[in-house]
């Protein structure tokens, strides 16, 4: 059972290696989902995580300068300010902020 259990370990990186991750460019453009292929031999969220950095689809922190760049690309705006709290639920329901 434990020689069994450790082939089991040992193939899990080799049998989860691609990653789908969707993307629209317009709120009228239909999904499309992207394929990357992960690589290494750390946790899977590890190494997606690590992937989607790289890629940039994963930012954990925005600069202001960034983040005005997007609000100024895709108007955000509720009246003259919006809540950081509805930024973070607009960028996380709407796909194509991720553009």
């Amino acid at each position: 059972m434990k020689s069994a259990d450790g082939a089991v370990v040992a193939r899990l990186p080799e049998t989860y290696q691609w990653l789908l991750v969707p993307a629209q460019s317009s709120p009228q453009s239909p999904v499309e989902w992207h394929a990357y292929r992960l690589s290494g031999q750390d946790a899977l969220a590890v190494r997606a995580s690590k992937r989607l950095r790289n890629e940039e689809l994963l930012v954990p922190a925005l600069a202001g300068t960034r983040l005005r760049m997007e609000l100024d690309r895709i108007p955000l705006w509720r009246g003259d300010d919006v809540a950081i709290k509805q930024l973070a639920e607009d960028f996380a329901r709407y796909l194509y902020l991720h553009g």
